[in-house]
């Protein structure tokens, strides 16, 4: 979208409704006019935010300011743009984050003993498993030590080696660096079972969330099984906002809805949603759900008292969330949820 072009027509638009440069500046959130001049001289561009606010402050068509071929073109820079921001956030996140170490703490245990539990819960002799958003290999490298034929996928390169580096000869598993939008190098119902144990911690759209249901529908046979994982938003609150005296963080950085709803984006990293949320994911992906588990439950609230408990207790721990982790007055205030879910 060239400077020269909507820069005349800002300052033609600006004018035919008297408005002075102040006025359309304060409109558009400028902090002064100046920046107007400098945008209808042709030296400054619009951010593609203040030319969706422009529009809809003065209802104005599109094409009232550009040809039909600049706005695509306009919107697809922005798009890559905003995904390519995404993919650099949360690689840099996990470049300097130990995972395995995360799962070996006694709170991370009970996440990871839980979901185990229900992944072979609906395993079957034989059956062929993705992974999408393998990490390092957490869970797909045991599956493929006890003999399933596991494919995984894994967004982060750092995370990718690092799986890579388990595989032994004797495993039948596949390896690729990829997104969980796009799944296009699978055929449709080429697996029995498909694990999501991370993509959503990450995706910041509902769009995103169930485009990634999606494609993890298609590439799902009839009848087989989808596993999802949430990070929930009423165990940050909970912990964070209040139990570590995150208040006036989140407060200055506009983080919480009037509902206590964490807003998140990719420079938070993790998106966080209530068990509404994920619902409506799964109506409009048309999914049926099984049943949904709160896979740490109480644990991090309880975190240091777990590492100090000796090894019978932390069994009977786990023994008491294993039998409550399916009760929904639990599963609303969890860290972590898996949510079950039928191709029909």
């Amino acid at each position: 979208m060239k400077r020269e072009r909507i820069g005349p027509k800002i300052k033609k638009l600006r004018k035919s409704r008297a408005l002075t440069q102040k006025q359309l500046a304060d409109a558009l959130g400028y902090s002064d006019k100046s920046m107007i001049t400098h945008i209808e001289k042709g030296d400054s561009d619009m951010t593609y935010e203040k030319i969706l606010l422009l529009l809809r402050t003065y209802a104005l068509d599109a094409n009232d300011l550009f040809d039909v071929n600049e706005i695509d073109k306009k919107i697809e820079e922005h798009k890559k743009e905003k995904e390519k921001a995404v993919v650099t956030s949360i690689s840099d996140f996990y470049n300097q984050y130990d995972e395995d170490a995360r799962l070996t703490r006694r709170n991370g245990q009970v996440e990871y003993l839980t979901t185990n539990k229900y992944i072979h819960q609906y395993l079957k002799k034989g059956d062929k498993v993705i992974e999408i958003g393998a990490g390092t290999g957490a869970y797909s490298i045991p599956l493929a030590k006890e003999g399933y034929d596991v494919t995984s996928i894994e967004l982060v390169e750092h995370n990718l080696d690092i799986l890579k580096s388990k595989i032994t000869d004797d495993m039948n598993i596949k390896a690729h660096q990829g997104n969980a939008l796009d799944l296009s190098r699978f055929e449709d119902e080429s697996f029995d079972i498909t694990l999501v144990l991370g993509p959503m911690y990450h995706l910041f759209t509902k769009e995103d969330k169930v485009k990634c249901l999606l494609e993890a529908k298609r590439i799902t046979k009839k009848d087989g099984y989808i596993l999802v994982a949430y990070c929930m938003n009423e165990g940050t609150i909970i912990s964070y906002v209040f139990g570590a005296n995150g208040l006036d963080d989140v407060k200055s950085k506009d983080l919480l809805t009037e509902d206590w709803h964490c807003k998140s984006d990719p420079k938070e990293i993790f998106e966080l949603v209530r068990i509404e949320d994920i619902d409506e994911y799964n109506k409009d992906a048309n999914l049926e759900r099984i049943k949904i588990v709160a896979t740490d439950g109480a644990s991090r609230y309880i975190k240091d008292w777990l590492e100090k408990m000796d090894d019978h207790t932390f069994e009977q721990w786990i023994d008491y969330h294993l039998h409550t982790c399916e009760r929904m007055d639990l599963i609303g205030a969890t860290h972590h949820s898996l949510d079950i879910l039928k191709k029909r």
